[in-house]
């Protein structure tokens, strides 16, 4: 069974949240079996959208993502210029970036997203 609710994303509300429940006969525990049928997909996915394209994105620099002159400079004063250096990195260490702060990391959020990409969530994000 699933369920669509509408989403937002900082300002975006065009966004939906895909809620799922699953149930197995006890042989594979619910969350395996949603790791098993998303790796199926992903197999799929690679006909629609082939990993050269995703690599050459992900080597592409972070000026690719449309944010702002002073979290720009705040990524590149730490190593990051490439967009795979920032994904490398989860939401509790980009907002230890001097200049970096929770508006800069939502716009990042909202850019990736349209990418189908996004930030690994930190332990205690603050």
């Amino acid at each position: 069974k699933y369920e669509v609710y509408p989403a937002r994303i900082g300002r975006k509300t065009s966004f939906d949240s895909l809620v799922l429940e699953i149930l197995t006969d006890g042989t594979i525990l619910p969350d395996k079996a949603l790791n098993e049928a998303v790796k199926i997909l992903k197999e799929y996915m690679v006909i629609f959208f082939p990993k050269k394209e995703e690599e050459s994105f992900l080597e592409e620099g972070i000026e690719k993502i449309k944010l702002s002159t002073s979290a720009l400079n705040a990524l590149k004063d730490v190593g990051i210029t490439k967009i795979k250096d920032l994904l490398d990195k989860n939401s509790k260490e980009l907002l230890k970036i001097r200049s970096f702060g929770k508006k800069s990391l939502e716009k990042v959020r909202e850019e990736l997203i349209q990418y189908n990409l996004s930030i690994k969530e930190g332990k205690n994000e603050a």
